[in-house]
C-alpha cells in the first residue's frame, strides 16, 4: 500500500500515532497499521500461547474451526465490549466545532452521517441511541480512540469488579483487530486471509485460511463459517439471506486488507482489479449472496482500481512467528520509506526508534483530557503539581523504549521519564497562558532524556517524579 497522491506523510503519522474512529474513516489503512502494533507486542503472543499450545498450523478443516472457535470464545468471555458513553467518560468527545482542516471536516461529516443513520436504525433496541443521536446533532460523539494492545490490556486492572475479571476492554474494531491478530499468532491463517468489513459505525472480520470457505467474525458477538451461517438463514432465500446479513452489518462501506481497501461511496480504491474480485467472489460465496447486487458503487471503484493492477504492495510474509521477526520484517518494509502503513505502524507501536519523534510532541496535543485539565493551569507551579502527583513511575507500554500519549498518562495514573515531560509541555500548551507566553513553551524529544524549556527554565524527566 504505496503513498497515495495528496496525502500528507506528517499528518498520516500523526494520526498513526493516536488512530480515531474519525482518522480511520479518512484513512482505513491505519486498521492495517494497528494489525501490526499487535504483532509486535509480545503480550499478543503469549495471548495466543494461553488459547492453542500447539504451533503451526491446524491439519484438517474441523481442527482449523475448533481453533477459530477458540480464538472466539478467548475474546468474547476475556474482553469487556465498553458501550459508547464509557468511551466518552474515559477519553472525551470529538467535537465538530474544533475541527479546522477541510480533509478532517469531510472525513467527519461523512463518518457522522454514518453513525446517525445506523443508530436512527437501532434508537428502538439500544437504549444509547437517542442520546447519542443528540450528540450528533450538535456536532458531537464519543471519542473512540483505537488502542495498541498494551492500552487495551491497561484497561484490565480497573475492571476487576466485573464477574469474569476481563484481560481488559475493547470496542468492535478493536475486537476484529484482536481476533485477526490472534489468529497469525496461532498460525491459523496468513495475512492475506485477512478481510475487514464495515463501516464507521461497526465492524466485523472473515478470515479465509488457504482459500477455504471461510470464518466470519461478526466483532465478538458472533462467529459463523458457512455451515453455521447456512443453517442460521435456514436454508432460505436470497432475500432472507440478505437480510440476516444486513441485519447485522446495518451499514457497511468499505472493505479492508493488507493488501489495500475499498471505500465503496466514494470510489476509493487501492486494491487491484484482480484482487478486487477475488474478495468480492470469496465474500460473496460465503454469504451466499451477490456482493455487486449490494454495492451499485463497485463498477466505479473497480475503474479507479485499472492503474493499480501492475502495481506491487509489499506485506508481511507469512506465517508469523514471533514478535522480533514481524519488527524485523517491518523495519525492512520501511528501508526505503514508501510503504506507508508498515512506516505509520511503528509511530502507532510508539516507538521512540522512529526518524521523526517530534510527531509524538505533535499528537499529544490532540488529547481531550489533557485539554480539559490544562483549564486548571493558572501557572507554572499548578502544571507541575499535575505532573509530580501522577504515582506510577513507569509507562502502560511496557518499556523506555516506546512513550504513552499524556491522555492515557492522565487516565492510567503512571508515566516514564518521558512522558511526563510530554504531560508538561501538553499542559502549558492548551493552559490559559497568553500566546507570548506560550511562544516561550519549547519541547525537546528524540534521544534521551526528552526536555521541555520555559521561563528560562529547562525540566527533564527527573525533575518531574512523584515525591
Amino acid at each position: 500500500m504505496e503513498n497515495q497522491p495528496g496525502m500528507d506523510p506528517l499528518k498520516m503519522i500523526t494520526q498513526a500515532i493516536r488512530p480515531t474512529l474519525f482518522s480511520v474513516t479518512a484513512r482505513p489503512e491505519l486498521i492495517i497499521a494497528i494489525l501490526y502494533t499487535h504483532l509486535m507486542s509480545e503480550r499478543l503472543w503469549q495471548l495466543g500461547e494461553e488459547i492453542s499450545k500447539h504451533s503451526g498450523r491446524p491439519s484438517s478443516q474441523e481442527a482449523l474451526a475448533k481453533r477459530m472457535a477458540r480464538i472466539h470464545q478467548f475474546v468474547n468471555g476475556r474482553f469487556y465490549h465498553a458501550p459508547p458513553m464509557e468511551f466518552a467518560r474515559l477519553w472525551g468527545l470529538h467535537e465538530r466545532e474544533n475541527i479546522k482542516d477541510r480533509e478532517d471536516l469531510d472525513a467527519n461529516d461523512y463518518a457522522m452521517d454514518v453513525l446517525t443513520k445506523g443508530f436512527e436504525r437501532r434508537k428502538d433496541f439500544e437504549s444509547s441511541a437517542p442520546v447519542l443521536l443528540d450528540f450528533l446533532k450538535m456536532g458531537f460523539f464519543p471519542e473512540y480512540v483505537y488502542p495498541t494492545l498494551d492500552v487495551v490490556l491497561a484497561h484490565g486492572a480497573r475492571l476487576r469488579h466485573l464477574p469474569n475479571r476481563p484481560l481488559g476492554m475493547t470496542s468492535c474494531v478493536d475486537e476484529c483487530i484482536l481476533i485477526a491478530a490472534l489468529a497469525l499468532a496461532t498460525q491459523s491463517c496468513n495475512l492475506d486471509d485477512i478481510l475487514f468489513l464495515g463501516s464507521p459505525f461497526h465492524y466485523s472480520l472473515f478470515l479465509f485460511p488457504d482459500g477455504n470457505e471461510g470464518f466470519w467474525f461478526n466483532a465478538k458477538r458472533e462467529l459463523f463459517d458457512e455451515g453455521a451461517w447456512r443453517s442460521q438463514c435456514h436454508q432460505g432465500s436470497v432475500s432472507d439471506r440478505r437480510e440476516a446479513f444486513e441485519r447485522r452489518m446495518l451499514i457497511f462501506d468499505r472493505l479492508i486488507t493488507p493488501e489495500g481497501y475499498c471505500v465503496f461511496p466514494k470510489g476509493q480504491m487501492t486494491i487491484s482489479k484482480k484482487r478486487m474480485e477475488i474478495l468480492i467472489e470469496r465474500l460473496g460465496g460465503f454469504l451466499g449472496l451477490h456482493m455487486e447486487q449490494m454495492l451499485p458503487e463497485l463498477d466505479r471503484c473497480m475503474e479507479c482500481a485499472e492503474a493499480l493492477d501492475n502495481s506491487e504492495t509489499r506485506t508481511i510474509a507469512g506465517p508469523c512467528a514471533s514478535s522480533a521477526e514481524i519488527r524485523e520484517q517491518l523495519r525492512n518494509l520501511t528501508a526505503d520509506d514508501t510503504n506507508t502503513v508498515a512506516h505509520a505502524s511503528s509511530y502507532t507501536f510508539r516507538s521512540l526508534d522512529v526518524p521523526n519523534p517530534e510527531a509524538y510532541v505533535k499528537a499529544a496535543l490532540s488529547g481531550y483530557k489533557t485539554y480539559i485539565r490544562a483549564a486548571e493551569v493558572s501557572d507554572l507551579d499548578d502544571a507541575l503539581s499535575l505532573v509530580r502527583n501522577i504515582p506510577g513511575k513507569v509507562s502502560i507500554l511496557q518499556g523506555l523504549d516506546r512513550i504513552a500519549l499524556p491522555d492515557e498518562v492522565l487516565f492510567f495514573q503512571t508515566a516514564s521519564d518521558n512522558e511526563r515531560v510530554l504531560l508538561l509541555y501538553t499542559l502549558l500548551t492548551h493552559s490559559p497562558y497568553s500566546e507570548i507566553e506560550k511562544a516561550d513553551i519549547q519541547a525537546t524529544a528524540g534521544g534521551l532524556p526528552w526536555m521541555v524549556r520555559y521561563g528560562g527554565m529547562d525540566f527533564t524527566g527527573s525533575d518531574l517524579r512523584s515525591p
